[in-house]
C-alpha cells in the first residue's frame, strides 16, 4: 500500500517584535505533488500592509510527517514584503 505523506505545518510565534506584524501572514499553499518529496513546498502569503522581517519577528515552521511523533522546527529567515509570497521547500 502506498504510504501517504501527511504534512502538518504550524507557525509558532515567539514574543519577539510586534504581534501586529504577523496578523496578515498565513499559509496560502501546501503542495505534495505525486507524493514526491522533491516537489513538496509550502507558501506563505503576507496580506498585511507592511514587510515582515524574520530577523525582528521570530517565526518557526513546525513539521510532522508520516504520522510520526516528533516535530522538526525551522526558524524562518529573510523577509516577505506586503502582498508577496514566501516559499519554503526541501
Amino acid at each position: 500500500m502506498k504510504k501517504i505523506f501527511t504534512l502538518f505545518f504550524a507557525l509558532a510565534l515567539l514574543a519577539a517584535g510586534s504581534l501586529c506584524a504577523q496578523d496578515g501572514l498565513f499559509i496560502s499553499e501546501v503542495a505534495d505533488p505525486g507524493d514526491d518529496f522533491n516537489g513538496r513546498f509550502i507558501e506563505l502569503y503576507n496580506a498585511s500592509g507592511s514587510t515582515i522581517d524574520f530577523s525582528t519577528t521570530i517565526l518557526y515552521l513546525s513539521r510532522q510527517s508520516n504520522g510520526g511523533g516528533t516535530w522538526g522546527d525551522v526558524q524562518l529567515s529573510g523577509s516577505v514584503a506586503s502582498g508577496e509570497t514566501f516559499v519554503l521547500c526541501g
